[in-house]
């Protein structure tokens, strides 16, 4: 990765936000080009390079998705964990699986956020119980200053 393009600034980690702003109000067929506009915020920002860091070191994405599905009534569903650090981990991994098309996201959309009026509706379903939790704890993160800054 070009170190140059990683940057410090206020505005490298608010990218972030708007680009899950952008992911949310995007459209399903633009889905998995918003997931790599996602992560290429996380990478330009040093910020964000140091919290996801400290979140995903150690972490088993693995063993911990397959903890994280829930059968209720013959649907699965996918669970985002409790704790902030947890989270952040679980999701920069979820995406970073569906990115490199490890995990197919379409069919992640079928078997976990299955909405009958189809897969636009099930894309909203997934930003809604993945996307805007990962917002939300990122700045908790920050603001809590629970992790160790490296520019």
């Amino acid at each position: 990765m070009d170190l140059s393009v990683i940057s410090d600034s206020e505005a490298a980690y608010e990218k972030f936000f708007d680009e899950c702003g952008a992911m949310k109000a995007g459209k399903f067929i633009l889905a998995e080009r918003h997931i790599r506009s996602v992560l290429k915020a996380i990478a330009g920002s040093s910020i964000l390079l140091s919290i996801f860091a400290h979140a995903a070191t150690g972490y088993n994405f693995a063993t911990e998705f397959d903890r994280h599905v829930s059968v209720s009534d013959n649907r699965k569903s996918l669970v985002m964990p409790q704790s902030d650090g947890d989270l952040l981990a679980f999701v920069y991994c979820l995406l970073m699986e569906i990115d490199g098309r490890n995990i197919d996201f379409h069919k992640l959309l079928a078997a976990y956020y299955y909405h009958a009026d189809g897969p636009a509706e099930s894309y909203l379903l997934f930003c809604t119980a993945v996307i805007d939790p990962l917002r939300r704890a990122v700045r908790a993160v920050r603001e809590a200053e629970e992790f160790e800054y490296v520019v």
